[in-house]
């Protein structure tokens, strides 16, 4: 069953096709949500990502969007779906109608894995792709803003073989991978690209990096190219996967395996 503006719809008719096409193609921004056993993970984060990227696109936002309201929508959804015991990851659209700046919004539900379990045995192959570039600032931080850059990085990486790549902005500095947010592991503390870069500030960087921040070390900074080659590790996070470890970056193999024990140990603080 999908959400429509409070409304659960188990079938798409015709009293709904219009404004469902409305939506799938005009949505204004999305949010991805990770939920296991009715537990929203890094609810409080994605609220303040949805109120910065309503207020960048200039909604006007009820009163009675507040973070309670959100969230009951979204577990009424997961209920209307019996999967409250279960996981998976929720899509949160957010649009409006032409002439219109009134927010409307769809949620619907997809299947995912715990964040515990890691695929160990798929093999992250990944090299720079540079054929367009982020641009860095903070419009870039929102999903949307770089959303067919990725989507050709994405092909990009899938016709020359590869998992994934990484993206770089005007600065030829390192940005995040198609996958999710980048992080190296080197000289015993963990950096990260800081927001200027362009990166997208997802909810999961976010909760990650204060983490980080206060039990390990962690250093949000620019990254160029060559420190990729020279770190002990490096991995990606997402929301619709978590934790994805990288094997090799172009000649470069990577066989620590410690960012793998930091990610178990932060889910386990949630």
């Amino acid at each position: 069953m999908i959400n429509i503006n409070g409304n659960l719809y188990k079938n798409i008719d015709l009293n709904n096709i219009n404004d469902f096409n409305f939506i799938i193609n005009n949505f204004n921004f999305y949010e991805e949500i990770h939920f296991e056993n009715e537990l929203l993970f890094f609810w409080e984060d994605h609220f303040f990502r949805i109120m910065a990227s309503l207020r960048r696109l200039r909604y006007n936002i009820p009163v009675s969007f507040n973070k309670e309201f959100l969230k009951n929508e979204l577990i009424k959804t997961i209920k209307a779906n019996k999967l409250e015991k279960k996981h998976g990851n929720i899509k949160f659209y957010f649009f409006s109608k032409p002439n219109e700046n009134k927010i409307d919004y769809l949620i619907n539900t997809c299947n995912s894995k715990l964040y515990i379990n890691h695929d160990l045995k798929t093999k992250i192959i990944c090299d720079i792709y540079n054929e367009e570039f982020i641009i860095a600032g903070q419009l870039s931080n929102l999903s949307i803003t770089n959303q067919t850059v990725r989507r050709v990085a994405h092909i990009y990486s899938i016709e020359n073989g590869l998992n994934t790549c990484i993206m770089i902005n005007d600065k030829k500095n390192i940005v995040e991978s198609t996958i999710g947010n980048l992080y190296l592991i080197k000289d015993n503390k963990i950096i990260t690209p800081n927001l200027t870069s362009g990166c997208q500030n997802l909810a999961i960087r976010s909760s990650f990096n204060r983490w980080a921040k206060k039990n390990l070390k962690l250093e949000e900074i620019d990254i160029n190219i060559y420190e990729i080659q020279q770190c002990e590790e490096m991995f990606f996070l997402s929301i619709n996967k978590g934790y994805t470890r990288v094997n090799n970056f172009r000649k470069t193999t990577y066989k620590s395996n410690l960012g793998r024990k930091i990610f178990n140990n932060f889910i386990l603080s949630i």
